[in-house]
């Protein structure tokens, strides 16, 4: 097993000194350790490293809110936060309530989804993307604007990184969901406590502020979305009567 074996005076001693002491060690263990120590060590290494993580399906059991749902899979029931995007908490009225709702009509319960599962975060849950048939249920909260992008989680969807980043400028520039909003508190912000105005929308900061359209414009406000309980939308300003004011 441990060739070549050495031959003549080498096969019959080999001498390791030591203080003035010295031991016969056994050439063959030498040749051995020559060989199997380098093949110990990495088998050591493999045995440590991180292991790939295999997608798996499931079926929705529950939706938790805009970034969190419950998935009957095939070694039980598990928590999945949706990874690198971030959604409005529940208690963020009125975004929380729809941005959960969206995600409800995206994955209604017993749907079938496949899970390509990125890490456990520190509660236990699944960090992953999810995919009903080829559409990534992440990307779709991020491009109707119910969710931003993660960006400190980002690398979680590194090869689709540009994916969501261009959603959520789309997402944006169109004034979807939580980008309509006059003022909100980034998830990641209220969390900690921090309710300031992270996102300066189309309406002012506080109620309903007088005036004519053109006289907010002039401002910078506007439109205003009566879908979205707008305090600045009013069915006088909106003349044609399409739900959006000032447009």
């Amino acid at each position: 097993m441990c060739e070549p074996e050495p031959t003549g005076r080498d096969r019959d001693q080999i001498l390791f000194s030591k203080k003035g002491e010295t031991w016969n060690i056994d050439p063959i263990f030498v040749i051995c350790m020559k060989y199997l120590l380098p093949l110990v060590t990495i088998v050591g290494i493999l045995a440590i490293a991180p292991q790939a993580r295999a997608d798996f399906n499931g079926k929705i059991i529950s939706v938790g809110d805009g970034d969190t749902l419950a998935v009957q899979s095939p070694s039980g029931k598990v928590t999945i936060r949706l990874a690198c995007i971030d959604a409005p908490e529940r208690a963020q009225a009125p975004m929380g309530a729809a941005s959960t709702q969206y995600l409800k009509s995206l994955v209604p319960v017993n749907s079938n989804v496949r899970i390509r599962e990125i890490e456990n975060d520190r509660y236990g849950r699944k960090v992953a993307e999810v995919f009903s048939g080829t559409d990534s249920i992440n990307l779709r909260m991020v491009k109707a604007g119910h969710a931003a992008v993660y960006r400190q989680y980002l690398s979680g969807c590194n090869q689709t990184k540009q994916q969501f980043l261009d959603a959520e400028n789309s997402a944006k520039k169109a004034r979807l969901g939580i980008w309509g909003q006059g003022c909100m508190t980034m998830p990641w912000d209220f969390r900690r406590g921090k309710n300031t105005c992270s996102i300066q929308g189309n309406s002012p900061k506080s109620g309903y502020i007088a005036g004519t359209c053109k006289s907010l414009k002039a401002q910078g406000l506007g439109p205003f979305y009566r879908s979205q309980g707008d305090a600045n939308y009013t069915t006088a300003r909106d003349r044609d009567g399409d739900g959006i004011a000032c447009e």
